[in-house]
């Protein structure tokens, strides 16, 4: 698809041959149909939604990857915003900190919102996007028309094929507090994060409780999970 979408088509239409047009060959039958078909299809499963996430930079390369363990950051972020002087947090900073605070605290919890199991993964694989502030700056530039970027809430997905990540060997959960930070420590009231609060106690005793304690389990988008009889620190 991303062939597709880089062919330069002059007229609109698709050649028959992807990459830089080779040949004057238009068509919508034989060796062009499919083109047209996958491209609306495309269309359908591709998401709306404007996840607002960190990820890890290797040698100046962007991994494209969250990890469950960032997901205290955003109740760092949103207490800094409250609580550090003007002197030192300037007031559009403190501005965009919250609004960082806020989309990410939301991202973290469609971790969850998404999976059939209502656990979130201990790490997914984000379809590469642009950077917040490049986009942030952009919505500036053009008057701060409507809600910052990253701060739509686009509501849970659970099929599979639709999400924004790949869930990486199927999702595990570890048993990770981060999730209880984020939702304590987010003073930005968004109806995901405060749903999440309530709802995370219940899918933890659902699916992770055992006679002795609790467990990581596997294959959190799935109903039910496979427990690992195991219990991190």
């Amino acid at each position: 698809m991303e062939r597709l979408y880089a062919t330069k088509t002059g007229n609109g239409l698709f050649p028959t041959r992807l990459g830089e047009p080779l040949d004057r060959r238009y068509t919508v039958g034989a060796s062009g149909d499919s083109g047209y078909e996958y491209l609306l299809k495309q269309y359908f499963v591709t998401p709306t939604r404007e996840l607002l996430y960190v990820t890890s930079v290797n040698h100046l390369t962007v991994k494209h990857d969250l990890e469950h363990l960032a997901c205290f950051l955003p109740g760092l972020l949103a207490l800094g915003a409250h609580t550090i002087p003007d002197a030192y947090l300037p007031a559009k900073e403190r501005e965009r900190h919250k609004w960082a605070a806020a989309g990410f605290a939301y991202t973290c919890y469609l971790l969850y919102a998404d999976q059939k199991s209502g656990l979130g993964p201990e790490k997914v694989g984000m379809k590469p996007g642009v950077r917040w502030v490049d986009k942030l700056a952009t919505w500036e530039a053009a008057g701060s028309v409507g809600i910052p970027p990253g701060l739509k809430e686009g509501g849970p997905i659970k099929n599979q094929k639709k999400k924004d990540y790949d869930l990486n060997g199927g999702g595990t959960y570890f048993l990770r507090p981060e999730a209880y930070i984020l939702c304590g420590g987010q003073q930005e009231k968004r109806s995901g994060v405060n749903e999440a609060t309530k709802s995370l106690s219940l899918f933890i005793e659902r699916h992770a409780k055992t006679r002795y304690g609790y467990t990581s389990v596997a294959h959190v988008d799935m109903d039910p999970v496979r427990p690992l009889d195991e219990m991190p620190s």
